[in-house]
């Protein structure tokens, strides 16, 4: 298979893009099957799905009498704190056709899944033409987290479909349809997880980037996505407002506060901290001096381990960027962009104490186009270009094969499969260890 020769107006790259693609589908439907154990926090969405399905709120059920961030027998109980797109869908689907919560979340990131394939491909042929697209879209389809990733329920996959959907529709954003498709994808973005903060200050930087001597036509391109985006955020943001007293209530920091030793209260069973400034002070130093440089360090040595060949490619991508010469083979238009989204996204994931393995999720598709884009482009040496095209195929088939195996269920949610995760542990493997006591999951449950 010579990729580096085929171009995309012949019949031969159609023929290896329809056998990628159905190669990357049937191992997307396989997760599916061995999916069998419902992980963290897919639980909630599962049962909050039903509760949308079966009384329209999101409900979860809890006993009322603990103490929790807020008063659940004043509430009536123990709501969804998460953003709610993914459940408000997998209701939808439980509606249709009568299935458990978990069954409908994970035929939604079996489509989603599947459409990352396309997208996927459209984003690299973007980036730098047909070669480079038909190397992602292999890769893609071969790589185990974003397969397991498109059956397990997790919304991540419709994350990283989503970041490339805004990196696509960027190329025409002078356009008023696009501009509002860009809110959209904006406004569904913060509704599905508040990680997508980042595409806001991604496209802010973008528009500045590119018109910063123009302030009138940056604002007027701002204008509409960020307002389409409001208008889409905004019942979600005047019921939280109801319930909770803020628009963008969250119980995330909690998390933060006990991490930096906040002391907690207890008062009418709600929870709360008593806050200094010592406190605010303390949550600083750590998260940029302590959970930043670590957590970096496990990001690039798990991108390192997941997709060696491409993410090498990558960095050295990134290094070429230094030279005239470098920066000569790219477009800007697509390529600035796409940087934006996968550094701040892996800032602020960085930021987070325990940096979770699915946090990659949605930064692996960028890195396999940017790592093809590296080896059908900068290497210059053809045989040393089709080593590298053969070791990435090679790589990537065998690392969701040892990956497969790496687990009794074949299922890597928590990572530490292939290499340690952010606790030096397996916790693929001592999440099972804890299940065994555990029913599986069933529509009645």
């Amino acid at each position: 298979m010579h990729i580096e020769r085929v171009s995309d107006g012949n019949q031969t790259f159609k023929r290896l893009c329809v056998a990628i693609v159905i190669v990357g589908v049937l191992l997307r439907v396989f997760s599916i099957h061995w999916n069998q154990y419902v992980h963290g926090d897919v639980f909630l969405y599962a049962k909050a799905s039903e509760s949308v399905s079966r009384f329209g709120n999101f409900l979860i059920p809890t006993d009322i009498s603990i103490p929790y961030w807020y008063s659940l027998k004043e509430k009536g109980g123990r709501f969804l704190e998460h953003n709610p797109l993914w459940p408000l869908i997998g209701g939808g689907v439980v509606s249709v056709f009568h299935i458990s919560g978990y069954e409908a979340l994970k035929a939604l990131s079996l489509v989603a899944g599947i459409l990352l394939l396309f997208f996927t491909y459209r984003f690299a042929f973007l980036l730098a033409g047909g070669s480079v697209a038909l190397l992602t879209l292999l890769l893609t389809a071969l790589s185990y987290p974003l397969i397991d990733y498109s059956g397990n329920g997790a919304f991540y996959i419709f994350q990283a479909d989503l970041y490339l959907l805004f990196l696509i529709l960027l190329q025409g954003s002078e356009r008023i349809k696009n501009q509002i498709f860009l809110g959209a994808v904006l406004g569904f973005s913060f509704l599905l997880n508040q990680q997508t903060v980042i595409l806001f200050v991604a496209y802010a930087l973008y528009l500045f980037s590119r018109h910063r001597r123009e302030p009138i036509i940056m604002l007027r391109l701002a204008a509409v996505p960020f307002f389409s985006a409001a208008i889409l955020f905004l019942p979600w943001g005047i019921r939280n407002y109801l319930l909770f007293g803020s628009p963008f209530y969250s119980v995330g920091f909690s998390y933060l506060w006990d991490k930096v030793g906040a002391l907690r209260v207890i008062q009418d069973g709600i929870i709360s901290f008593f806050l200094t400034a010592a406190d605010y002070l303390r949550l600083a130093k750590t998260s940029l001096l302590f959970w930043l440089p670590h957590n970096a360090y496990f990001i690039h040595r798990t991108l390192l381990v997941l997709a060696p060949v491409a993410y090498a490619g990558s960095l050295l991508l990134a290094v070429e960027m230094l030279f005239k010469k470098g920066r000569e083979k790219i477009k800007a238009k697509i390529f600035l962009p796409a940087v934006f989204v996968l550094a701040l996204h892996g800032f602020l994931s960085a930021l987070f104490p325990d940096l979770k393995f699915r946090y990659l999720i949605p930064m692996l598709p960028i890195i396999l186009a940017f790592g093809s884009f590296y080896i059908m482009e900068y290497i210059e040496r053809r045989a040393l270009r089709l080593m590298a095209i053969w070791l990435s195929i090679v790589f990537a088939g065998a690392l969701s094969l040892i990956t497969y195996y790496s687990t009794p269920t074949h299922t890597d949610y928590y990572g530490g499969t292939i290499t340690t995760d952010i606790y030096n542990k397996n916790g693929e493997n001592e999440f099972l260890n804890g299940y065994t006591d555990q029913e599986l999951w069933t529509p009645s449950s």
